[in-house]
């Protein structure tokens, strides 16, 4: 029965990957935990690779957008504060890479430099 409906194209991976990414990117959260999550729906490496590759989505805007909406325009106190939401942001599934640049470009427009 599945067979059919992957056949008449009522189901496809592909169209799930893509649909999942789009909506976790809306929610906020990174490359990282979205492919894990997907591999632990059963999800081919491969096809999860190939459609986050794809994707035009700049994880690094990504990334600084839910910092903005999550801290806005107030900056980290002390260095335990900025700690605290590094591995809040880890935590979401974004690289440290994303996680600085979130950090650096949080109160600045990063086209200005």
């Amino acid at each position: 029965m599945l067979d059919q409906f992957e056949l008449d194209g009522y189901l496809s991976d592909q169209r799930f990957v893509e649909s999942q990414m789009r909506q976790r990117f809306e929610q906020g959260q990174g490359r990282r935990k979205i492919e894990f999550e997907l591999r632990k729906k059963g999800i081919c490496t491969q096809l999860i690779e190939e459609v986050l590759n794809a994707a035009e989505v700049e994880p690094k805007q990504i990334a600084l957008d839910y910092y903005r909406r999550r801290y806005g325009e107030e900056a980290a106190k002390d260095l335990k504060e900025r700690a605290k939401r590094m591995r809040h942001m880890a935590g979401r599934g974004f690289g440290f890479d994303e996680i600085s640049y979130a950090i650096r470009y949080q109160l600045e427009d990063p086209e200005e430099f």
